[in-house]
């Protein structure tokens, strides 16, 4: 049986301090599939035409992961798509705890008692599910699916009796201009519902949809979010990640890391620099076929990117620990949150 001590055993907590200090890659977006169940307007991922019979396998995690901890890289954001869709997804999560701590986010929708007990003793170290909004009516609206809403509170009920101690059940929300004046609401209803709570702001950038773009002049939003942070536990977002918000809404943040800090890997096992290279971006390298020392080198050769277009977890949370001169260990562990 998983739990708190096997999750954070030592020897993942010092593959962070020497990935740290050799300025190694830390985080993977792994998408472990990109079939979805719901019609979200702020994705197209629902659109592709996939095929799963040719997504990675059980086996090719395994045969994968430690390729990718030779690296570096001590956290894996497992997503998609929809994790939950694959009966699988267990089965992943135990073929890359032996290496990482496995953060996982989901709709909400497809997760039953008898998976999330799985995915628990699996090993993973948190599931945070998608809740934008605190109105049932919005949030099924923004969905594509009426009934969506009741669904994130069913599971997040179970998770919370399921997933053991040391295990982070939380609530995952993209910050946009349609839900900037509910984002008090939904900090209250964390509370209020003993989970905890991410927040990134949105990105055109997988869409090209500008709708949902902040506007400017976001510091009394961000400041009340980090006044909440300093009196309750439930905010885990790092307090550097969020002071770049406002940035982020003026003219973007520069000096973007992807391929040498973090990088993605899709479900067909395409190594790309950013999670938004696919499924139209260059492919660097496969993780499955492709011999370490081919992927390290690319990714050693990438050059420095100039694109602001967006401010994700996976990108901010991961930069703040190699730049900013004063991090606590509590924003380092903001990562584990992703």
């Amino acid at each position: 049986m998983k739990g708190y001590k096997d999750i954070m055993k030592p020897s993942k907590l010092l593959g962070i301090i020497s990935s740290f200090f050799l300025r190694k890659p830390i985080l993977v977006t792994w998408q472990c599939t990109y079939l979805c169940n719901l019609r979200c307007k702020m994705c197209s991922y629902w659109k592709l035409k996939i095929n799963p019979k040719e997504e990675m396998s059980v086996y090719d995690y395994e045969i994968s992961a430690p390729k990718v901890a030779k690296l570096g890289v001590r956290f894996v954001s497992l997503s998609g798509g929809e994790p939950f869709l694959r009966k699988d997804l267990h089965k992943i999560i135990e073929a890359l705890s032996k290496y990482f701590f496995v953060a996982i986010t989901s709709n909400g929708v497809s997760i039953t008692r008898k998976m999330a007990r799985k995915v628990a003793r699996s090993g993973v170290s948190s599931v945070f599910v998608s809740l934008d909004f605190v109105s049932p009516e919005k949030h099924d609206e923004q969905r594509g699916s009426k009934g969506t809403y009741d669904e994130v509170m069913k599971s997040l009920e179970i998770l919370r009796e399921e997933l053991y101690p040391g295990q982070t059940v939380g609530i995952m929300t993209v910050l946009s201009s349609r839900n900037l004046d509910e984002i008090e609401d939904l900090l209250l209803l964390a509370r209020k519902l003993k989970v905890k709570i991410h927040i990134q702001p949105y990105s055109e950038a997988k869409t090209g949809n500008r709708a949902f773009i902040i506007p400017e002049g976001i510091q009394g939003t961000m400041e009340k979010i980090k006044r909440f942070k300093a009196k309750n536990g439930a905010v885990v977002s790092s307090y550097p990640f969020l002071n770049k918000f406002s940035q982020y809404t003026k003219s973007g943040v520069p000096n973007c890391r992807a391929g040498k800090y973090f990088f993605n890997i899709d479900s067909f096992g395409n190594i790309e620099k950013c999670v938004e290279d696919f499924p139209t971006g260059p492919v660097l390298a496969n993780v499955k076929r492709d011999p370490f020392e081919k992927i390290k080198e690319t990714l050693e050769r990438l050059p420095q990117t100039s694109c602001t277009k967006c401010w994700y977890s996976c990108r901010g949370e991961t930069e703040t620990i190699f730049t900013d001169p004063i991090l606590k260990v509590s924003d380092i562990l903001g990562i584990l949150y992703m």
